[in-house]
């Protein structure tokens, strides 16, 4: 495709594709954008002028407040990103299963306020039979503020490293196309 079609295809290491489109589009100021995808993290970026269509719902979706809905995620985490809630710790067993943290709890943070709701401390100690069948006995204790801060590194597009957003911005401010002759020769070629 980079050889042949007029898209602009930009790839930075240590960089995965919903990074390099989150940080594009909050570089780019102007209307009329559109992401395409079923992934909902980019509903952070939600702004007048940029729409988010979903491949699956076959249709726009949106969020009417953007951080609100980065906050909520980084508190329940992903499952489909390996990305624990905050009541989870990261050593947490694979063999327990992970303390439940859904939209109930997550509401009842942010009534509280985020901020009073993350001051808190989690502990935990719980007996477990491991995957060879010994008896273990798990405890930690769990700085909500710190977890919370964990996952929004990981989740808000604004808090991608500069080197790469710097990375990133240059590969698509460089791009280079192909001559439209060699796209032409492409489409005809394969039909």
């Amino acid at each position: 495709m980079k050889n042949h079609m007029p898209f602009k295809i930009i790839r930075v290491d240590k960089c995965e594709g919903d990074d390099i489109i989150g940080t594009i589009s909050l570089h780019k100021k102007e209307d009329n954008i559109t992401i395409i995808s079923s992934d909902s993290d980019f509903l952070q970026l939600c702004r007048k002028g940029l729409k988010v269509f979903s491949i699956k719902k076959q249709g726009e979706i949106a969020h009417p407040n953007p951080e609100m809905f980065l906050q909520e995620a980084c508190l329940k985490g992903q499952t489909k990103d390996n990305i624990m809630n905050v009541i989870t710790p990261l050593d947490y067993p694979a063999e327990l299963r992970r303390p439940p943290f859904g939209n109930k709890k997550a509401e009842k943070f942010l009534i509280k306020g985020l901020d009073k709701a993350l001051n808190q401390k989690v502990e935990y100690k719980r007996k477990y039979i491991d995957n060879e069948g010994k008896p273990r006995v798990y405890t930690a204790e769990i700085n909500l503020r710190d977890r919370y801060e964990f996952n929004r590194n990981l989740m808000d597009f604004t808090r991608i490293p500069n080197t790469l957003k710097k990375a990133i911005i240059s590969r698509y401010n460089n791009y280079i196309f192909p001559f439209p002759d060699k796209i032409y020769q492409f489409i005809k070629k394969y039909n």
